[in-house]
């Protein structure tokens, strides 16, 4: 009785926090299907805390590294799922009042996502290409790192922006799949093309979109010049073309790799951002 009185008075201590510090979301990190209340005009998120995927930095690490944070403490609990929500587009503004539920209500958390390495950068590539766009293609690409397509394991990859200068430095390996198709068919934005978007991820290639989240074509082989681009050792061809077209040109390239469904964003030739789909 003492513990589940006490989760009450936490739980309206983070409410009352979050109107006194002006908090754009409140988070509530929760294993239970019965979700706790709060009284407040806040917006409130509850987040699984199997929802979030993995968040890991690449830039200015080691990228030989991998280091799969099982065993994260609840501020990085609350910073994946508040990383999660800004990616979904449920969360517009930066600072968040995060809450864990799990055996028992235990800990207030208060985070600045313009703190947040993976935010910023992602926000970084909203100067080249649509956020919409690129969430919309995040998402997907962990639905696929983490489903594969039909139970199989699929790598990916896709390009987003620049396109004409994408296309000049590109081949179609097979013919292009989205020729003669209606424009409405073929925005990555909308959830109603993502079937045909999976099926078409298993063809050798990758997708190209244009700044609008319209897919110009699948099965593109990239061709140029990959010499002095360094990826992380054991990451294929994929990933070695990824780094290359976003050094020659102004586009963003999100890869899913085949093994583990592992998530990374390259700009400017670099990773920036490395996220894990989730246990495939």
């Amino acid at each position: 009785m003492l513990a589940k009185k006490n989760d009450g008075i936490i739980l309206k201590a983070a409410a009352y926090l979050a109107e006194e510090i002006g908090a754009d979301a409140i988070i509530i990190l929760t294993s239970k299907k019965q979700k706790r209340r709060l009284r407040t005009e806040i917006p409130v998120l509850y987040v699984s805390k199997e929802f979030s995927p993995i968040v890991d930095y690449m830039m200015g690490s080691d990228l030989s590294s991998d280091v799969a944070c099982m065993t994260m403490n609840r501020i990085e609990q609350v910073r994946n799922a508040a990383v999660g929500a800004f990616m979904d587009g449920e969360i517009k503004g930066n600072l968040i009042v995060g809450v864990t539920d799990f055996n028992r209500v235990d800990s207030i958390v208060i985070l600045d996502l313009s703190e947040v390495e993976t935010v910023s950068r992602l926000k970084d590539c909203a100067e080249r290409v649509s956020m919409n766009v690129l969430r919309s293609t995040l998402q997907l690409a962990l639905d696929i790192g983490k489903k594969g397509y039909e139970g199989r394991s699929i790598g990916t990859a896709f390009i987003i922006g620049d396109s004409e200068e994408v296309l000049k430095r590109s081949h179609q390996l097979i013919l292009n799949p989205f020729a003669g198709h209606p424009e409405s068919r073929r925005y990555i934005t909308d959830l109603e093309n993502w079937e045909t978007l999976r099926e078409f991820s298993q063809l050798d290639g990758i997708f190209v979109i244009d700044d609008r989240g319209m897919v110009i074509t699948a099965g593109r082989y990239i061709d140029v010049d990959a010499k002095h681009v360094k990826t992380q050792k054991g990451l294929g061809g994929r990933h070695i073309a990824a780094a290359a077209i976003t050094r020659d040109t102004q586009a963003v390239v999100v890869t899913v790799s085949e093994t583990g469904g592992t998530i990374r964003v390259y700009r400017d030739g670099l990773p920036i951002v490395k996220l894990e789909s989730g246990l495939r």
